[in-house]
């Protein structure tokens, strides 16, 4: 499968008891995994609860068009991850939470799907951890643990369908405009937010009775409102973006003075010597 579209995986493979059958996961709330990640896919049941902290924005991919939860406003760079590898508010999105594990289709089959894991995973460990969560039980047969977090990913699964279908009816309304924010931040610092897109209000507004009442009857109509209200959220990534840039800066003058004092006091012992 193609690694580099799934964000943070390293190195995927099919989960197999004869690969894996040693396998312990310790779940330690650590998420450095997800360090350099500014927007990860969002399901639409996840909208309730995403937009109370995230900007729920929407990206092509390929042929298709998916919402995301914006995490960060430069590249590489998650605002929701301290320097303890801690998530910092209450609801962490599905797409990260099920890391490692992931569901990939079959080659030969589209219809398909297969449990794999990312075996480079820094929460995986091997049997005799007290503190890991076996994978597989000693006759080879997925563990209770496991099987929960197979069923997660199913749930997921089911989701992506419903939110694709979603996507695709706000295409075919043309309520999609592109995101294109120019962000002032203090003392001239300025950012722009491009790549994305939201629904247009405008739009919205004009459209006939008959597909506003399909929106309604369909839920997506409040699929649309938590999106809208969720870029109220753009103001808080604007304030940690722009304490973050002050506390790099801050850092590299120290780092500037303390390369000067070092090489004053050189210079100092240079001129004794003389």
């Amino acid at each position: 499968m193609n690694q580099k579209k799934y964000a943070f995986y390293q190195h995927i493979v099919p989960l197999r008891a004869v690969d894996h059958h040693q396998l312990e996961l310790v779940e330690n709330n650590q998420y450095g995994f997800a360090k350099s990640v500014n927007a990860v896919y969002l399901a639409d049941i996840e909208f309730n609860q995403a937009c109370k902290f995230y900007p729920i924005v929407f990206v092509q991919h390929e042929d298709q068009i998916q919402p995301s939860a914006l995490l960060g406003l430069e590249h590489q760079v998650n605002l929701f991850v301290n320097d303890k590898g801690i998530w910092t508010v209450k609801y962490i999105p599905a797409y990260i939470r099920r890391y490692p594990f992931i569901l990939a289709d079959v080659p030969e089959n589209n219809n398909e799907l297969v449990v794999c894991i990312d075996d480079a995973a820094p929460m995986l460990t091997t049997a005799g951890d007290t503190k890991g969560k076996g994978l597989f039980t000693e006759q080879g047969d997925s563990s209770e643990y496991l099987q929960s977090k197979v069923d997660f990913l199913k749930h997921f699964q089911q989701a992506s369908g419903s939110t694709q279908a979603f996507c695709q009816k706000l295409k075919t309304l043309d309520l999609f405009e592109p995101m294109n924010a120019q962000i002032n931040m203090h003392k001239g610092d300025n950012l722009s937010l491009t790549g994305f897109m939201v629904v247009s209000k405008k739009k919205l507004q004009t459209l006939p009775e008959s597909q506003l009442r399909e929106l309604i009857t369909t839920n997506y109509m409040q699929l649309i409102y938590e999106h809208l209200s969720s870029l109220s959220n753009l103001s808080v990534l604007v304030d940690k973006t722009a304490a973050l840039r002050t506390i790099r800066k801050a850092k590299q003058a120290n780092k500037v003075k303390a390369v000067k004092v070092t090489e004053a006091v050189k210079e100092a012992k240079g001129n004794k010597e003389d």
